[in-house]
């Protein structure tokens, strides 16, 4: 059973990064033994970051630039309660410093996308838990995924 998520993000400024992910509401979470030295551990339920130094990053992943294609870069995805709190989040982040990306509203799904200062691209959702009407003698579909 999976209890919590991590994700680790390489940042060139690591106190910058820290008082960017704080003013998105993230809570520091005291050093541990699961976190390595110079990183900082932030909390929004049970997703934990690790922002830790782009040379400190080098040490599990290899020698690429992060965001590189000799790197793995993803993007990371925030689920809120509502399409409101979607708006307030990425309103919050571009005022701590953030690039707005991409808005999607298909009234069941509200999704917009940031760029947070230290490069990495963030994509905050609202889904309507209201299943999906079923077709005749099938399942429920969503109708933003294409079929298989």
């Amino acid at each position: 059973m999976i209890t919590a998520d991590f994700v680790a993000l390489p940042v060139a400024d690591p106190e910058r990064a820290r008082q960017f992910y704080t003013r998105l509401g993230w809570e520091l979470r005291p050093p541990s033994r699961n976190v390595p030295e110079g990183a900082t551990m932030l909390v929004r339920g049970a997703a934990h970051v690790m922002v830790l130094s782009e040379d400190r990053h080098r040490c599990p992943v290899g020698p690429g630039e992060p965001g590189t294609e000799s790197d793995s870069s993803v993007v990371a995805a925030i689920d809120v309660g509502s399409p409101a709190e979607v708006d307030a989040v990425v309103e919050r982040a571009v005022r701590a410093g953030a690039t707005e990306g991409e808005i999607m509203d298909y009234g069941f799904l509200r999704s917009r996308s940031f760029q947070a200062p230290d490069g990495h691209h963030w994509e905050v959702l609202w889904v309507d838990p209201a299943p999906v009407p079923a077709r005749a003698g099938g399942a429920g579909e969503q109708p933003w995924r294409r079929p298989s």
